[in-house]
């Protein structure tokens, strides 16, 4: 035997009217007993008591699949608020625009429009007194500070800047040229302090940054050296891709990066790819496709606008090989991405005989490093 839970789909309207007093519409009754309007078509549910009505119609994709809670249906119905809006909205709120002060006493802050850095509203805010800018999600990072709230160059190039990369490229990565934009706005004022909302402050060395960032938002490359991305279903792939990264580190090659897409959030080879110059990309074929790992990284840089890169591929098959094929298309739809070398194909496995063809795969990569 099994126990099965089965969700019934209800909906329930409720309306405010001027009137406001409560109408007993539902029994309450036990958790994780649903016994309401049977055979209504469906209810949207959430807890009125957490949220507040106007949060409430905006959070309703979260459903729960096993408890019944009673709810405000429609709080917000075509931008117009279904209770007295004075009760609502604060008294002491100001609007605001790109240049607009505000007098805090001896602290004076200029507001600054950062959008898509890395939301449409965001406004910077500026205090001239001691030349702090307080910088919403810029300059912030992932990760937690190790107790360490003043960031420092040396220390944070070891422990956290590829938190902080990570976060940048994967959140605002797309958006380069509005961040072009706010580092304009930036160098046209003296500052001597970030304050991200999260990540550490920056006192000193805000040169160190300001060139991770310049780099980051213009696309080049951090580092000559090539991330080695592979997809495996049966280890073959993985070989020939480990094989490559060797081959690249006798050569010289130091600067190397090998992620498992089997294992690895995709998030991490889009990281890797705003860092280096050069991208190996592997995978075996899949359905008449792209191995879904590889499809999904390819699509995950592509949305974040990765480009000007240089890239090789290893690409696995037998009886009808397509992964080659796709990755190609894929590469091809993101700007001023050029292949080096040829496609590195096996069928199934690589061959001891195949050994030349990807010493001279390394050697055309270890050229386009020069």
């Amino acid at each position: 035997e099994r126990l099965l839970a089965v969700a019934v789909a209800v909906r329930l309207h409720v309306r405010f009217a001027d009137d406001h007093d409560a109408l007993a519409v539902a029994e309450i009754v036990p958790l994780r007993v649903v016994r309401i309007m049977a055979g209504a078509h469906r209810v949207h549910v959430e807890t009125l008591h957490e949220p507040d009505v106007l949060e409430h119609s905006l959070a309703g994709h979260g459903i729960s699949a096993f408890r019944l809670h009673f709810v405000a249906v429609d709080a917000l119905e075509k931008n117009a608020l279904a209770v007295e809006i004075d009760d609502l909205v604060p008294k002491n709120t100001m609007p605001i625009s790109e240049g607009d002060t505000l007098s805090l006493g001896k602290h004076t802050l200029t507001f600054v429009q950062a959008m898509m850095v890395h939301w449409p509203e965001v406004m910077f805010a500026y205090d001239s007194y001691d030349g702090t800018l307080y910088c919403e999600d810029a300059f912030g990072s992932f990760g937690a500070s190790d107790g360490q709230l003043f960031a420092d160059r040396e220390t944070f190039d070891r422990k956290y800047l590829d938190d902080a990369r990570r976060y940048y490229t994967n959140i605002v990565g797309k958006y380069g040229k509005h961040v072009q934009k706010v580092l304009g706005k930036a160098g046209g004022i003296k500052i001597n302090r970030f304050c991200p909302l999260h990540g550490q402050v920056w006192d000193k060395d805000l040169d160190y940054i300001i060139d991770k960032y310049q780099h980051w938002s213009t696309y080049e490359p951090e580092v000559k050296g090539v991330v080695v991305a592979y997809a495996s279903m049966y280890g073959n792939t993985e070989a020939a891709a480990n094989l490559l990264a060797q081959k690249l580190n006798e050569r010289g090659v130091k600067d190397v990066s090998v992620i498992n897409l089997m294992m690895t959030h995709p998030s991490y080879l889009v990281a890797d790819a705003f860092k280096y110059s050069n991208l190996v990309l592997a995978a075996p074929t899949y359905n008449n496709g792209l191995q879904p790992m590889m499809r999904t990284a390819i699509e995950d840089m592509a949305s974040m606008a990765v480009q000007k890169r240089k890239y090789s591929l290893i690409a696995n098959g037998s009886w009808s090989a397509a992964s080659e094929k796709v990755m190609k298309e894929m590469l091809s739809e993101m700007e001023e991405m050029t292949q080096i070398g040829e496609t590195f194909i096996i069928r199934s496995s690589m061959k001891p005989e195949q050994s030349a063809d990807l010493d001279a795969l390394a050697d055309a990569i270890v050229k386009s490093l020069e």
